[in-house]
């Protein structure tokens, strides 16, 4: 069904149903993403639109003028790191590379720590790895897969990095990644062949961590749970917890962790709060 949902039938859809319907629509990428963000709109005064993917969201919007309430949220990804930019400005960008990093960046993320890790096996873990705190264990375990992503987009490399494999080149004792398992695993994962060698692959990954500073730019959340859920269960997760748990339930987890006054303080919040003073003229849509 995914597939058959075009820009032009999203925006017929909202066209129809501004015939009786006075507040604003909201387009998003996926169906976790208006779960999300559903808890700091009114459902009242907003109508969620799943466009299942970015570019499809972008386009949807990119029809509608401002007047027509119409806007979207999406992930960052790697736009801003390659100067991709779009021109319209009722699109709105997570502060991170996505939704995850955003909630991971956030409080939501010590609290759901609380809840699912053992504070002294924690503790030890960092201790060993030198670390002041998990993000940093996290943000570096994940960005050479970021940096990966990065590479594959501007080499149109075409590798496959859904259902990869984590535990074939993640350490379940450190949660280090080891490069040329990760590049094996990419490359089993791929259907396309990749051109270039593995040497060829790990100089170009060298110039991109180099020239690709901000983790929370580099890094994919989705990648980060993965990372979060092997140390969760070999290393430092709670042992109330006697099954191993998986990402989907890190994913639920940390986005129920994610309240409305952590939404409250990024700047994609902001910028959709200036967007609904400024330009939509109908009841405020955004809870307080």
């Amino acid at each position: 069904m995914k597939q058959y949902i075009t820009p032009d039938i999203l925006a017929g859809e909202i066209r129809l149903a501004r015939q009786s319907y006075s507040g604003v629509f909201a387009v998003v990428e996926g169906t976790d993403d208006a779960r999300l963000y559903k808890e700091f709109i009114d459902p009242e005064c907003c109508v969620f639109k799943v466009a299942h993917s970015k570019e499809k969201a972008v386009e949807t919007v990119a029809k509608f003028g401002r007047a027509w309430g119409v806007f979207a949220i999406v992930d960052s990804d790697e736009w801003p790191l390659l100067g991709k930019q779009v021109p319209v400005p009722h699109v709105f960008f997570t502060d991170c590379h996505d939704a995850e990093t955003m909630i991971i960046k956030s409080e939501a993320f010590d609290k759901f720590l609380r809840h699912q890790t053992d504070d002294k096996r924690l503790g030890e873990f960092l201790q060993k790895r030198g670390m002041a705190d998990l993000r940093s264990v996290l943000l570096i375990a994940g960005k050479p897969l970021g940096c990966m992503r990065i590479v594959s987009n501007v080499g149109s490399y075409r590798m496959d990095f859904k259902k990869l494999y984590f535990e074939g080149f993640v350490s379940p004792g450190t949660l280090e990644v080891d490069i040329q398992k990760m590049i094996t695993f990419i490359r089993r994962n791929s259907e396309s062949t990749i051109g270039v060698s593995d040497d060829e692959l790990k100089k170009e990954l060298q110039k991109a961590n180099a020239q690709y500073s901000d983790p929370w730019l580099v890094v994919s959340g989705h990648d980060i749970t993965r990372i979060l859920t092997i140390g969760l269960n070999h290393i430092f997760g709670h042992q109330r917890f006697r099954s191993k748990i998986d990402v989907e339930d890190v994913e639920v987890g940390l986005r129920l962790a994610f309240d409305i006054n952590h939404f409250h303080g990024t700047a994609l919040y902001d910028a959709i709060r200036k967007w609904e003073h400024e330009c939509w003229q109908g009841e405020e849509f955004l809870r307080n």
